[in-house]
């Protein structure tokens, strides 16, 4: 129904890559912004741009508050060796920035740094997908200080994992793919405890697929309530918008979630894609693709 009802929006974007892409020789760039606002307001603040440096993209953007600063965690990456770190930035009250570059790097590609607590110590869980893993990492000293702690699925291409607690339960979900390019399945795994390796598969092994909704973006708690977005994929375009989607119920064999928001760039706005969003309190993270020369 959706790409009935958006024909023209996905020839649109069909005919922008083509132009952009092949024609003028141009490729779509992540940057991060943010807004003071909640996630359901966003439009009715200013968003400021975090500035990227020359030869790197900044994307996938977590955020976490301490005091009066607010910590926006993120996928750097540079271009010029085609990998992907983690990096911080510290935002004040008064929007003055301090960078922690590299905060945890490794010979392969880091992203989707999603952060959640447990027994009041921060955990980190990239996205470990050119490694064949899922790895947890242990912050020694927020927020630059973190150790690998441990490896809790081998020989597994996953992307875009989120843990929380539902209920009296500790989730994880991830995505897979059948092909290597669209990672839509959503995979549910079930502990006792997040960070240990036994993580026990949901009898519905695969609980979501599709390209619009499947893919992991974020993870909001709101009043006792639990938000996940997703990224939409559409044909020419990754990343091409986002949904947030309230959890209502996980059993073993079944999940259920009901779309409360969308945003998708208009047909003409400079912004082309959206592909990671989070939120928390009255401060809201999100990357933004756009075009730019190749380098």
């Amino acid at each position: 129904m959706f790409y009935i009802k958006n024909l023209v929006y996905l020839i649109i974007i069909i005919v922008d890559k083509i132009f952009h892409n092949k024609i003028l020789k141009k490729k779509l760039k992540w940057e991060i912004y943010y807004t003071r606002t909640n996630w359901r307001n966003i439009g009715s603040k200013k968003f400021y741009k975090i500035k990227t440096p020359k030869y790197r993209w900044f994307a996938d953007p977590f955020v976490v508050k301490k005091k009066e600063s607010n910590f926006i965690f993120f996928e750097d990456y540079n271009l010029k060796n085609k990998k992907g770190s983690i990096s911080c930035v510290k935002v004040d009250k008064n929007n003055k920035k301090h960078f922690y570059y590299d905060i945890i790097q490794t010979n392969y590609h880091l992203s989707f740094p999603f952060i959640f607590q447990y027994k009041k110590k921060y955990y980190l869980i990239p996205e470990t997908k050119s490694n064949n893993s899922v790895e947890i990492y242990k912050c020694n000293k927020f927020p630059h200080k973190w150790v690998f702690y441990k490896k809790i699925f081998n020989n597994v291409k996953a992307v875009d994992n989120i843990v929380f607690k539902f209920r009296k339960s500790w989730y994880l979900f991830n995505n897979e793919s059948d092909t290597g390019r669209v990672f839509s399945k959503l995979i549910g795994y079930k502990s006792k405890n997040p960070i240990n390796a036994k993580w026990k598969k949901l009898k519905k092994k695969v609980i979501l697929n599709s390209n619009l909704y499947g893919r992991n973006a974020g993870l909001i708690n709101e009043n006792k309530s639990i938000f996940r977005v997703s990224q939409s994929y559409l044909p020419g375009r990754y990343g091409a918008g986002i949904f947030v989607n309230k959890m209502h119920s996980i059993t073993e064999t079944g999940y259920k979630e009901k779309t409360v928001k969308n945003i998708f760039p208009g047909y003409l706005d400079k912004i082309k894609g959206i592909h990671s969003l989070n939120s928390l309190d009255k401060f809201t993270v999100l990357d933004y693709s756009k075009w730019e020369k190749k380098v």
